[in-house]
């Protein structure tokens, strides 16, 4: 399969026992320009409790962008459903939140806001006015 700039070669499926669920867990090998990048190990889970499937999506990152492949359902004779999403500039979104951090932490330490509290703390609004 391919998907943008990169190729993907299923190679398979093998069981899984976890702590808490069983799963089918799905091997795939990740290509670009016939390079191989990652060999990328998805897993369709059945947690033993909920007896519900679950994706556990294997992603490939880097900063321009992320892979993501999922297994999906079993359609039989082993042929499996897998999704491959290709998304750009996701690590921005982490760079974004640092920067808003980082920018919250700098108000934080700004002396005008500190003058304001600490007078109105010593005198209250129209304390002066009465005095006089």
């Amino acid at each position: 399969m391919e998907n943008a700039d990169y190729e993907v070669v299923f190679g398979g499926t093998r069981h899984v026992d976890g702590p808490n669920y069983t799963a089918e867990e799905g091997e795939f090998e990740l290509y670009r320009d016939g390079e191989l990048l990652d060999v990328l190990r998805s897993q369709q889970r059945v947690y033993r409790v909920q007896t519900t499937p679950m994706t556990e999506a294997a992603i490939y990152g880097s900063l321009h962008r992320d892979v993501f492949v999922a297994l999906g359902d079993n359609l039989g004779g082993g042929a499996w459903a897998v999704r491959v999403r290709v998304k750009p500039f996701i690590r921005f979104i982490w760079l974004g939140a640092i920067v808003m951090a980082f920018g919250g932490l700098l108000a934080a330490t700004d002396r005008r806001y500190w003058r304001s509290v600490k007078a109105a703390a010593v005198a209250p609004e129209g304390a002066a006015a009465r005095e006089a």
